[in-house]
Parts: structure tokens; C-alpha cells; sequence
């Protein structure tokens, strides 16, 4: 009985394990899987890596894509703000040059030979300035002419009395160029182009009055680079200072300063100026009030047209004249 009840026992044992054909299947699965892992999966997650990464970028460009329509939204309303500004700017000016014309018209006679065009208001606009028309030749058709000696002097004197006459007024011519006179032919000077006209307010003036001292005496020059450059301390005990401010100034007043007609056609004075105001700069001693700034480019500007001109001018006798 034992032995039967044993081998009972070891057929139900036997009768528990897998049989030959499920293990060959399984390790026909296991191998697969192994192929899978190997061959198969790794391709396939790249694929799906990259598809991700794709699906990725486009969200992130469509981001971008907001982000930049964003800007070029606020960039294309700063530059419609920005012609606006410009545009109310050129009408502003357009009425303020009508205003200067009318002033500077106001301040010649017939007798001084000088000509601001007549500004016609009823054919005027913010957007349109009419005026008197003037006939004449510019600087260099006037040269072209070869005009004798006495005839530039008299020019010349014209242009000086012109811009003395409009700087009296408390007012700054600051474009003289050659393009912005008229030589017409019975004489008279022509005066064109009021877009770049400085009026002097209250303390500018009293700066001019400072300045005009110097003609008699270089004397106040500290005192007048304190209040009209910004002048320090450290500054006015700076000897290198001093010397090139009074070098430009002198050469600013050398004119006014001269016994009888300045030749302004004098190579040497030109280059001086250069040279003395090149210095300033180049020291770092520039700093003005920004008032200069205009007034030197008239300077400047003036003489540059006189340099061609070859005029020679009693600048003297134009300041005495009040």
C-alpha cells in the first residue's frame, strides 16, 4: 500500500509541471522578446522620441510665433507713434519758421539792402508755408560771375549787418550756408530758409551781454566761463584750460576786434579756427551751455560763406552800430 500510495503521489507531482510544449513556446516568447529589446523597441522609441520633439518644436514655435507677432505689434505701433511725433514736429516747425520769417522781415528796411521773403498767410498752411518769391543766384552761380573785389566786400558787409541785425533781436540765425543766400542783381542780399532760428529766452540773454564784455576785455572771461561753460573750480586753476578757452575765444572775437575791413577770405584764420576749437574737443573741454552749440555753428557757418566769398569786412563798424 505504501508503494502504491507513493507512486500516486509522484504521478500528481509530475502531473504539476509544465509539459515540453509549453516550455518551447516560452522560450520561443522570451527569445522574441529579447529580439524586441534588442532590434525592434530601441528604433521605435527614437521614432517616437523625435515625433515628440517635433510635436514639441511646433508648440514652442507657435509660442514664438506669438511672442514675435507680439513685438512686431508693439514695434509697428512705436513706429506709427514715432512718424506721428515726427509729423506734428515738421507742422510745428513749418508754423515756427512761418513766425521767424515774420519777425525777420519786420527788422530790414529798403535801404539796408537786405530781402526776407513776405510770408503770404492766406495761402498758408500747417502743412504748406508760402511766401514771396526771390530772384537771385546762389554763392556759386554768384562766383561763377567773377564779381570785382568792391561788390563781395559790399555782400559781404550785407551778410555781417544781417546776422547782427537778427542776433539784436535776440534771435540766432544758425544755418548762414552758401545755399541759404541770394546774390540778386540789383544789390540786395536775399535771405532764405527760417527752419533753424534760435530765440534767446531770458537767461540766454543775459549769457549774450556776458559775452558782448569780452569785446572790450578779456578780463571777465573766468567769469564768464563759470556762467555761460559750466566752468568748476578745478577748471579756472587748470592753466591748459585757460589757454585754449582764451586761444578760441580770441579767435571767435578776432574780427570785431580788428582796425578796419577783416580779410575773411585769410586762409590762416580759418585754419585756426579749426585748429583752436579741434583742440577744445579733443581735451574734453566742450562742455558749454547748449545755447553755444547753435551759436557757433552760425559762427562757423557765417565765416565758412565769407571764406568763399573772399569778402572783406569792417566788423568793427557793423557791432558800433546800435
Amino acid at each position: 500500500m505504501l508503494l502504491a500510495s507513493d507512486a500516486a503521489s509522484s504521478s500528481n507531482n509530475l502531473s504539476l509541471l509544465p509539459n515540453g510544449t509549453f516550455i518551447v513556446e516560452l522560450l520561443i516568447f522570451i527569445i522574441v522578446l529579447g529580439v524586441m529589446a534588442k532590434f525592434i523597441l530601441p528604433p521605435l522609441q527614437k521614432a517616437m522620441d523625435e515625433r515628440e520633439r517635433t510635436i514639441r518644436a511646433g508648440v514652442d514655435a507657435g509660442e514664438q510665433g506669438n511672442v514675435e507677432a507680439q513685438q512686431l505689434g508693439e514695434q509697428r505701433r512705436a513706429v506709427l507713434d514715432e512718424a506721428r511725433a515726427r509729423a506734428r514736429e515738421a507742422l510745428d516747425a513749418a508754423a515756427e519758421e512761418a513766425e521767424s520769417l515774420r519777425e525777420a522781415h519786420d527788422l530790414f528796411q529798403p535801404p539796408d539792402g537786405i530781402v526776407v521773403p513776405r510770408v503770404y498767410q492766406d495761402y498758408s498752411t500747417h502743412r504748406v508755408l508760402t511766401m514771396e518769391f526771390i530772384r537771385g543766384l546762389h554763392l556759386p552761380e554768384f562766383l561763377a560771375t567773377d564779381p570785382p573785389q568792391g561788390l563781395r566786400d559790399r555782400f559781404g558787409t550785407k551778410m555781417y549787418v544781417a546776422w547782427k541785425r537778427i542776433y539784436d533781436a535776440h534771435m540766432n540765425y544758425a544755418d548762414p550756408s552758401s545755399g541759404n543766400y541770394l546774390f540778386m542783381n540789383d544789390g540786395r542780399l536775399g535771405l532764405l530758409d527760417f527752419g533753424c532760428v534760435q530765440h534767446f529766452d531770458a537767461g540766454e540773454r543775459e549769457l549774450i551781454q556776458l559775452s558782448l564784455a569780452l569785446l572790450d576785455s578779456l578780463d571777465t572771461l573766468r567769469q564768464f566761463l563759470r556762467r555761460a561753460a559750466g566752468a568748476t573750480d578745478s577748471d579756472l586753476e587748470n592753466p591748459e584750460y585757460i589757454e585754449l578757452m582764451t586761444e578760441a575765444t580770441k579767435w571767435t572775437l578776432e574780427p570785431a576786434a580788428a582796425e578796419g575791413p577783416f580779410d575773411f577770405g585769410s586762409d590762416e584764420h580759418l585754419r585756426d579756427g579749426l585748429s583752436r576749437f579741434s583742440a577744445l574737443a579733443r581735451k574734453g573741454y566742450a562742455r558749454s551751455h547748449p545755447m553755444w552749440l547753435y551759436f557757433h555753428r552760425s559762427v562757423f557757418g557765417l565765416r565758412a560763406v565769407l571764406y568763399r566769398l573772399r569778402a572783406r569786412v569792417d566788423v568793427r563798424a557793423v557791432f558800433a552800430v546800435r
